[in-house]
């Protein structure tokens, strides 16, 4: 992920905008929606919280729904920056999508002689996403690769 995001200019703009942004709520009425506290170190490894509650965040102002406790012209003033991001933010997830699958793969059931074919039916298709298939296509040989390693009777 950090590979992806680091020098990924609308990521870091996104992840600068959130951050002021949960500054910007802090002890009013909209602390409920800030996004997630961001880590100084190891930052792309909550990548996938930051991701997630953009896209929380955007399913609730298309809903459009006021309440007694969240008027929705607030909500809009200090979440709507979000809707530039749309675009990216389905992309980032679809990262994100990507790096888990292939990291719970490798955690249930390790890598075994051939276990790249396997891990490759796991995988849905982002067709559209040339980035994710990029991630999945490295990750794919990263794992055949390490399963060289392992030996043939060995799961």
């Amino acid at each position: 992920m950090k590979r992806e995001l680091h020098n990924d200019e609308e990521w870091i703009e996104f992840s600068q905008s959130a951050a002021l942004t949960s500054k910007r709520v802090q002890q009013t009425s909209l602390m409920a929606f800030a996004p997630p506290n961001q880590r100084s170190k190891a930052r792309y490894m909550n990548a996938d919280k930051l991701i997630k509650w953009g896209q929380d965040i955007l399913n609730y102002l298309d809903r459009g729904i006021n309440s007694d406790q969240f008027d929705l012209t607030r909500v809009h003033e200090n979440f709507g920056w979000l809707q530039q991001y749309r675009d990216q933010i389905g992309k980032w997830g679809n990262l994100i999508q990507v790096v888990e699958t292939a990291v719970n793969f490798v955690r249930s059931v390790g890598i075994y002689r051939e276990c790249a074919i396997d891990l490759e039916n796991e995988f849905e298709e982002y067709v559209d996403d040339d980035r994710a298939n990029r991630v999945h296509a490295e990750l794919i040989s990263f794992v055949e690769e390490q399963s060289l390693n392992a030996k043939p009777d060995e799961i």
